[in-house]
């Protein structure tokens, strides 16, 4: 007669095989940097930089020559560089503009890899390669592939040099080649943002969804406006609320609980504040935002 013990430790060992069975086919189905592409993707989307980093490597050990795998390694250095302690920021942020300049290397018609380097140009120091001539350079060359994609970096040099008139004429160029292209709107209300202008900023916006009703992002968008305006502020909860209607990241709907909770704040609701930062915490541990918000209130 075998023991309930052995019967037990049988059944531990048993399910212990199970397991290791299942994980080892769950790798083996990993076969193409594709697969890894989309692992990195995924982790940078859940703000993982390490995992992130781990898969494009991966991707890119695979097949050297795949500008995607570069593209998306670049960006989960550059990830890296932006949680990164200060001393290791410059090590990553090299890293992340080799890998995008490896991506354009390999395809010159990679127009994200070049837009993710006048980004770098523009704001890097000299110091760690930055290099504004080469910023316009590049955006010459991504104008010459795609007029639309063109008009959208020139304005964003534009703005580097506080020309802000001129990037203006370059978004709004934007949109009449293409009104459906959302990009160009929101580039266009964060302008105005800056020069906070938020009355013109939510038009903008405001435009966009009655040409692409299903732009949910647009929302979130509007919701900050109200913020930094700080006018209107139900307003704003009403907009944060159709945004959470579609959305189905935990870490986006943390942060716009969050933000909502900011609004309460400022309605003098700290019970209703209290809720929204709570909700924040439950779908995101990590959410800073949240833990500072409801420290200050208790």
């Amino acid at each position: 007669m075998i023991k309930p013990m052995v019967i037990r430790n049988l059944s531990i060992i048993i399910l212990f095989l199970f397991v290791q069975f299942a994980l080892c086919q769950s790798n083996s189905s990993l076969n193409t940097p594709e697969d890894y592409i989309k692992l990195c993707k995924t982790n940078l989307g859940s703000n993982n930089p390490l995992e992130a980093v781990k898969f494009g490597e991966k991707a890119v050990e695979l097949e050297i020559i795949n500008a995607d795998a570069h593209y998306w390694l670049g960006q989960a250095y550059g990830l890296m560089a932006q949680e990164a302690p200060i001393y290791k920021k410059f090590f990553y942020a090299k890293k992340c503009k080799r890998e995008w300049e490896k991506a354009i290397h390999l395809n010159k018609k990679h127009i994200e890899a070049r837009k993710m380097l006048i980004s770098y140009h523009l704001q890097a120091p000299s110091i760690v390669g930055g290099d504004k001539g080469i910023a316009m350079d590049l955006a010459n060359e991504i104008n010459k592939l795609d007029v639309l994609q063109g008009y959208l970096v020139f304005g964003q040099i534009f703005i580097s040099q506080k020309k802000y008139d001129e990037a203006e004429k370059e978004y709004q160029k934007a949109i009449e080649i293409d009104p459906s292209e959302t990009d160009s709107y929101y580039h266009l209300s964060y302008l105005h943002q800056k020069q906070e202008n938020y009355t013109k900023s939510k038009e903008i916006l405001l435009e966009m969804l009655r040409v692409k009703p299903e732009e949910f992002g647009a929302y979130y968008q509007l919701g900050r406006i109200v913020l930094l305006s700080g006018e209107n502020l139900s307003e704003g909860i009403t907009y944060f609320k159709k945004y959470l209607e579609r959305e189905e990241n935990n870490k986006n709907l943390a942060f716009t609980h969050w933000r909502i909770g900011e609004i309460y704040e400022k309605l003098n609701n700290k019970v209703g504040a209290k809720n929204e930062y709570n909700i924040a915490l439950k779908l995101d541990p990590s959410n800073k935002q949240a833990k500072k918000a409801l420290k200050k209130l208790d």
